[in-house]
């Protein structure tokens, strides 16, 4: 069973839609665009400035705030972890972290600007950080060693970071790329790559393949509807569409819908009579036969109306008189 990382089911829970991992997840409602998460009131004013002191992960650093040390971790961005069981959840993470090391080495000063939809989001201080003019929260994912993610339609900062991740993905730069081989883009081309080449294997391997690859499209596919968990972020991306829609192509009628149904196996039923020995085109529809064509004149639609009526006051008529 997969779990998605706190800080992207936090996300999800809020907007209510919303590193090799192995599998160890689309759907949710969209929210109206002005909505917004009641947020906790805001601790620090814009331009608050801090120096590092410690960077704890790729996306979170300890920074020393008027004497005090707090954890800062960047808004709008999801970095890898050894604790995201989602696909590539914890690929590139060592490079990541090593990222934010040699862009914020301790003593580095930074300054902090503040979104309230996203403070208190996660437990931390939620933050652009921003050193001189460089925003640190877009470059690392404009380095694609991380992803865009968001509480609500009115994130102030998602957009420059979510156009730094398209960027990144259409370069196929780190977690983007099809050449890192615990990325998400890596692990689509090898299941498409296997599906092509399904048919020099026997039925049984095939099969496999089949049902490996379908349930690896499934559980991306469903993601989508969660654009703001680590998953979704990929998926929403048109590279990521595209290859998906490759992979889906290749599988053609070997693809397993969610429930375990084969495509040609549910076409093959679909077109199967419903009496024996009959065709579709041979069933009996007795409501075809007083409706007017579906290209028929307002006039032929009323005629055909008016012969209805004048059959039903007939049958009315006939039952007075037998009466």
């Amino acid at each position: 069973m997969r779990f998605a990382p706190v800080a992207a089911v936090i996300g999800v829970s809020a907007v209510v839609l919303t590193g090799c991992s192995n599998k160890a997840e689309e759907p949710a409602t969209a929210v109206p665009s002005n909505f917004t998460m009641s947020a906790a009131p805001q601790e620090f004013k814009d331009d608050t400035r801090g120096v590092v002191k410690e960077v704890k992960d790729a996306n979170t650093v300890v920074l020393t705030i008027d004497g005090e040390d707090r954890e800062v971790r960047m808004a709008n961005v999801l970095t890898p972890n050894k604790r995201n069981a989602d696909y590539s959840g914890s690929c590139l993470i060592d490079e990541a972290k090593a990222y934010t090391e040699k862009t914020l080495p301790a003593g580095t000063e930074v300054s902090l600007k503040f979104d309230p939809n996203t403070v208190g989001s996660s437990g931390y201080v939620e933050a652009a950080i921003y050193k001189g003019k460089e925003f640190i929260n877009k470059n690392i994912v404009g380095e694609g060693l991380g992803v865009a993610t968001f509480i609500s339609y009115g994130d102030k900062f998602y957009t420059e970071v979510s156009d730094a991740q398209k960027a990144a993905a259409d370069e196929g730069k780190g977690l983007y790329s099809k050449e890192t081989d615990c990325s998400i883009p890596h692990m689509i081309q090898e299941h498409t790559d296997k599906v092509k080449g399904a048919g020099k294997l026997s039925e049984e391997e095939a099969a496999e393949v089949y049902r490996a690859a379908s349930e690896f499209y499934n559980d991306l596919q469903r993601s989508t509807q969660s654009p703001a968990s680590w998953e979704g972020s990929f998926t929403t991306l048109t590279p990521v569409r595209d290859q998906l829609q490759e992979l889906m192509d290749a599988l053609g009628g070997n693809y397993y819908d969610p429930t375990g149904v084969k495509k040609s196996d549910k076409e093959s039923a679909s077109a199967k009579p419903v009496r024996p020995g009959e065709s579709w085109s041979e069933q009996p529809n007795d409501a075809d036969a007083t409706a007017p064509a579906e290209d028929a004149s307002p006039a032929e639609t009323a005629s055909a109306e008016d012969a209805g009526v004048d059959g039903l006051e007939r049958s009315v008529d006939g039952e007075d008189s037998g009466s």
